[in-house]
């Protein structure tokens, strides 16, 4: 580690404490301050740049019109290894107003003229949403007159320029992707800021340490990444004929961004609202039925297929996760050749009817899925539904074919765990069985997922920025597989103004933002997952050349992520010390 960039990254972790804690944890009051309160404006007022420019930590959401109570710092460093993708937040703030404002990323170089290009680099201009807190229930409909609103910087959006109010602050994303084949080293760069206003450019300093170390590329990580998508939200946004050309073009971007994350599974809703998303219907099943008039089933797999092929396209193969609802009462949707129209029927779930429709259903997918070659890599997939739900669904399958496998989200049942593949429980009512499931459970996967019951540790729009991270050192430190989230991209009517729902938390139904914009959270889930791997790849290699110390220190380190220790520590604080003890081995 260079001097500078250990200097660095311990004077965060002396700070970090106290600016965590200045965010508040969800639950807690977060009005904005106006720019026009009395307090607001002695702070401006004593702001006679025309343009501030500063690094400052990357757990926190700073006001979108607060002075930023931050002493400016031009330099900032980190350690990494070849092959992963490391962030820093910048932060721009003027008294007077700057228009095109702009970032200039130099190549980073060696001593000895190797250099890391500045193709490498990205700066992402950060865009305030409305973002609400958790409240009493996260997952009741939400009372805005109860709840606390404020915008929060969240989204990350690329483009060249970026015009900043007067009394405003603009919060930057910078990214640095470290190719593979770079040698270990240390680099150095630089981002210039310009502005109309500024007479002379604002120059900042970049520290990077490569180490030797290499991690994998994406499709090669272990951490099973399962966000799902929803290809009906990206067509409704752009206004779009679903599964059109234009269609999978405007997808790409976003679905390509979760790719480059390991995301391993692709969402199929095989029944209609297998899936509930942030507005009503839009999860409908990706197989047309049509019933001909001797009472027989055919099925047209067109929309399936055009979407695997698509995320398949970009990476994501290791399973099409298909979706049953787990509605007490669900409808399906049919077209019935005797009267020529579109038929809707309500079933119980659990009745005679429900069973058969379900059977021939996962019997037409079977043949076409062994048509594919798609069977073995095929998992019928519930959530939230109880244990009797998932029994029924066990035994339907196994009467069907022997080939698929099931993935269940939602309370453990020790009882059905055999029969289960995949896993995901929620961290907070982590059952002990379940823990102690996670050693030897032949080839089946135990992740976890966030549930909008849980407040903590949240990737909500409120939430610290580092519980995303946190998250994944919890995952480690439990000998867990991965990480399930209801929804990457689910988005409601204005997503790039208001991440608020009707029924979820803020946050709760998208990670991703419309045309690629990425978010803060998903930038530091993103890093949580490369540690998860960096984690695994150096107990593996200590276990092999029997390195006692630095596994115990290792070991030590993971033992620190408990949600008990969340209560009383900042996520930020835990993460980044875990950070540099992982970087330094």
């Amino acid at each position: 580690m260079t001097g500078i960039a250990k200097i660095l990254l311990l004077t965060c972790i002396i700070g970090l404490a106290a600016l965590t804690t200045a965010y508040a944890q969800p639950g807690a009051k977060r009005g904005e301050t106006s720019a026009s309160s009395k307090a607001a404006q002695r702070a401006w007022s004593k702001v006679k740049k025309p343009l501030c420019v500063s690094f400052v930590s990357k757990d926190i959401r700073f006001s979108k019109t607060e002075v930023p109570d931050v002493a400016e710092e031009i330099f900032w460093g980190e350690t990494c290894w070849r092959g992963e993708r490391i962030g820093a937040q910048l932060l721009l703030w003027s008294g007077t107003g700057a228009s095109d404002v702009a970032l200039h990323v130099s190549d980073l170089e060696t001593s000895a003229g190797q250099k890391i290009s500045a193709k490498c680099c990205t700066a992402g201009f950060m865009r305030y949403v409305m973002s609400d807190e958790f409240g009493a229930d996260g997952c009741s409909p939400r009372q805005s007159a109860r709840l606390d609103s404020a915008p929060v910087a969240d989204a990350i959006e690329y483009r060249p320029t970026v015009s900043i109010r007067r009394r405003t602050v603009q919060p930057v994303w910078f990214s640095l992707n470290v190719q593979p084949e770079t040698p270990a080293g240390k680099y150095k760069g630089f981002i210039t800021v310009t502005a109309r206003e500024l007479p002379d450019p604002v120059t900042l300093t970049i520290n990077v340490f490569v180490r030797n170390h290499l991690l994998p590329p994406a499709p090669q990580w272990s951490f099973y990444l399962d966000m799902w998508q929803n290809p009906i939200a990206v067509a409704r946004r752009h206004n779009l004929t679903p599964w059109s050309k234009a269609h999978f073009n405007a997808m790409r971007p976003a679905m390509a961004q979760l790719a480059q994350c390991g995301q391993k599974a692709i969402t199929i809703p095989l029944t209609d609202n297998a899936i509930e998303g942030a507005l009503p219907n839009e999860y409908e099943s990706m197989v047309t039925l049509t019933r001909r008039v001797d009472n027989t089933w055919s099925a047209d797999f067109t929309k399936l297929d055009l979407w695997v092929e698509f995320m398949m396209s970009l990476g994501v193969n290791r399973e099409l996760s298909c979706y049953v609802s787990s509605r007490s009462v669900q409808t399906f949707s049919y077209f019935d050749q005797a009267s020529n129209s579109i038929k809707v029927q309500e079933m119980s779930a659990g009745s005679r009817e429900h069973g058969e429709y379900l059977k021939s259903l996962l019997e037409l997918l079977t043949a076409h899925l062994k048509a594919k070659g798609w069977l073995d890599q095929t998992a019928i997939c519930l959530q939230e539904a109880g244990k009797e739900r998932l029994r029924r669904l066990i035994d339907l399958v196994a009467k069907v074919d022997s080939g698929y496998s099931i993935s269940y989200t939602g309370r453990y049942f020790a009882d059905v765990r055999r029969s289960v593949s995949r896993y995901s429980v929620a961290p907070k009512p982590f059952a002990a069985s379940a823990r102690r499931d996670a050693d030897g459970r032949e080839n089946r996967l135990l992740c976890i997922y966030s549930p909008c019951s849980d407040a903590q540790p949240g990737t909500y729009t409120f939430s610290p920025p580092a519980e995303a991270a946190w998250l994944c050192w919890y995952a480690a430190a439990n000998g867990l597989d991965g990480y399930t989230r209801q929804a990457y991209n689910s988005w409601g009517k204005n997503p790039l103004q208001d991440a608020r729902s009707a029924s979820r938390a803020a946050g709760f139904y998208a990670m991703a933002y419309p045309n690629g914009a990425s978010s803060l959270r998903m930038e530091r889930l993103l890093e949580g997952i490369q540690d998860y791997e960096k984690v695994k790849i150096l107990l593996r290699d200590f276990n092999g050349v029997n390195n006692v110390i630095n596994r115990e220190k290792l070991q030590k380190t993971l033992r620190s992520f408990t949600l008990e220790s969340l209560k009383s520590k900042p996520a930020g604080q835990t993460v980044e010390e875990a950070r540099i003890i992982l970087n330094s081995l």
